[in-house]
């Protein structure tokens, strides 16, 4: 995960980097994982005073295999 602060001060970029079992759609997944991290940072930042804008962005670098022998 990578957070920075916009150069003007408005708000903060969020990047989120994922990797996924086999079997996980990485659209679903991406969407679940935006969804909670952008829903978490809005309820701190509003917790703590400080109600800024906030983009999130998810990245699936790849696809692994399920492990079987476990």
């Amino acid at each position: 995960m990578r957070t920075d602060l916009l150069p003007d001060g408005s708000g903060w970029h969020i990047e989120v980097r994922c990797v996924l079992i086999e079997g996980h759609r990485a659209v679903d997944t991406a969407r679940n994982v935006h969804d909670q991290v952008r829903g978490a940072v809005l309820s701190y930042l509003a917790a703590h005073g400080a109600p800024v804008a906030v983009t999130v962005t998810i990245t699936v670098t790849r696809i692994t295999a399920q492990d079987h022998t476990a």
